[in-house]
């Protein structure tokens, strides 16, 4: 009865972190998607690429939001197969060929988000001869 009583009572305590921390950490990352590209390409510091991302995903960010959430279910269930096959292969102990197999995934999905950043970028920015010359 007392873990009963406990799960309750953290679970408003779950739900104010994911209001308050999960779900603007979502609309900063959507928003600030295509900073990458504003800073490599625009040739902006940090601030400005970040302002810049923020206006040019305005009245964008659902579709973008959709792009990011396909990407996190493919690029997710596709590291997770590939760290539990060799999770798996390796008899289910945690050893060196899970544990490269896991950070080949990970990194992976990375670079595939931040891939999918440019492409954004590409798409919300205006086409100059600078950023052309950049990318190109």
């Amino acid at each position: 009865m007392g873990l009963c009583r406990a799960v309750h009572s953290v679970r408003p305590w779950v739900f104010a972190g994911l209001l308050l921390f999960i779900i603007p950490g979502i609309i900063l990352l959507i928003r600030w998607i295509a900073a990458t590209g504003f800073l490599i390409g625009g040739q902006r510091s940090v601030t400005d690429a970040l302002s810049a991302s923020w206006e040019a995903t305005r009245g964008h960010s659902w579709h973008f939001f959709g792009g990011a959430l396909l990407i996190a279910i493919v690029g997710g269930g596709m590291a997770g197969v590939v760290a539990g096959g060799a999770a798996f292969a390796a008899g289910l102990e945690f050893n060196f060929l899970s544990s490269a197999a896991g950070n080949i995934a990970s990194n992976g999905f990375s670079a595939v988000f931040v891939a999918y950043g440019v492409a954004v970028y590409h798409l919300i920015a205006d086409s100059t001869e600078e950023t052309s010359e950049v990318f190109s």
